[in-house]
């Protein structure tokens, strides 16, 4: 009786925490607007997914010592995962690929993709910059984790139009964000 019953409390536990981290997009942000107009700021929104290399690095990057401060200061993050393999399918949040859509985005524009809302849904701003690299019929690139020059460049000017971030702090998110475009060199 005690097996079963200690069984039972397992898989209830497995289903609840299983339940809690797959929450459904319109959960995440409810919350995350909730918290917005509480606060007085932006919503940073970013699809990510578990395998994502560059995913990480853009939260790594925003959590770094050097830039956390000011994000968290500027923007509440609303983080929506999307296109998990197929034995991670169930750490998705139901409804994330729409939101993607809604947003200017393409459901092949890849991860990390992001944009930034004010507290009532509003796009304020997008992943997206003009180009000259760019494919010839939109002249637009994803930025995806900015790392590239132009990349950075464009997200730095986002961040101008999005936040009350000052000059000397966005200088130090541009030179942390720089960093991620560093390839060791082989020897």
């Amino acid at each position: 009786m005690k097996k079963n019953t200690l069984l039972l409390f397992c898989i209830l536990l497995v289903i609840n925490i299983t339940a809690q981290n797959n929450r459904s997009a319109t959960s995440v942000m409810d919350e995350a607007f909730s918290k917005a107009k509480k606060e007085n700021k932006n919503v940073f929104v970013k699809f990510s997914a578990s395998w994502c290399v560059w995913c990480k690095k853009m939260d790594n990057s925003i959590n770094d010592t050097v830039c956390k401060k000011q994000f968290e200061d500027n923007f509440v993050f609303a983080t929506l995962i999307v296109d998990e393999k197929s034995d991670k399918k169930h750490l998705e949040n139901q409804g994330a690929d729409s939101l993607i859509l809604k947003y200017n985005g393409k459901r092949n524009s890849g991860i990390p993709f992001w944009y930034i809302l004010n507290q009532n849904g509003e796009l304020l701003a997008d992943c997206f910059y003009t180009n000259e690299l760019s494919k010839a019929e939109d002249k637009k690139s994803m930025i995806g984790c900015p790392a590239k020059e132009a990349e950075v460049n464009a997200f730095i000017e986002i961040l101008k139009r999005t936040s009350k971030i000052n000059t000397t702090d966005l200088e130090k998110i541009r030179i942390r964000f720089r960093a991620n475009d560093y390839v060791p060199k082989v020897k």
